[in-house]
């Protein structure tokens, strides 16, 4: 899988999950890491979404389903995630099955 595929398959992971931002979600490639920068109320979301704590910075959550970061900070409300390429890809599969596993809607509710 080429850079910009997992960066774009990781971007799209996460945006099926979250609020839309202006600017964010993104995830762009950072070195031989993938860097994904969310606004607060949207790491919260992806952190509902995984079954995790909100209380916590997303980066501090995400190790307790296996999911490492090299760098997770949170500053003036901008989450911002950099993960080695195996766990990005890890990241964008689980956001994937939850996707599919989600309950679905009907038309009258």
């Amino acid at each position: 899988m080429s850079e910009s595929d997992l960066t774009h398959q990781v971007d799209l992971a996460v945006r099926a999950h979250v609020r839309p931002g202006p600017r964010f979600p993104e995830a762009v490639w950072a070195g031989r890491d993938i860097r994904l920068q969310l606004w607060a109320e949207q790491a919260a979301d992806v952190a509902r979404v995984l079954g995790l704590g909100v209380g916590l910075p997303l980066g501090m959550e995400l190790a307790g389903i296996g999911v490492r970061t090299s760098m997770a900070t949170e500053v003036d409300g901008v989450s911002t995630l950099q993960m080695p390429e195996q766990y990005a890809r890890r990241l964008a599969a689980m956001l994937d099955e939850a996707m599919h596993n989600r309950p679905h809607q009907s038309s009258t509710d």
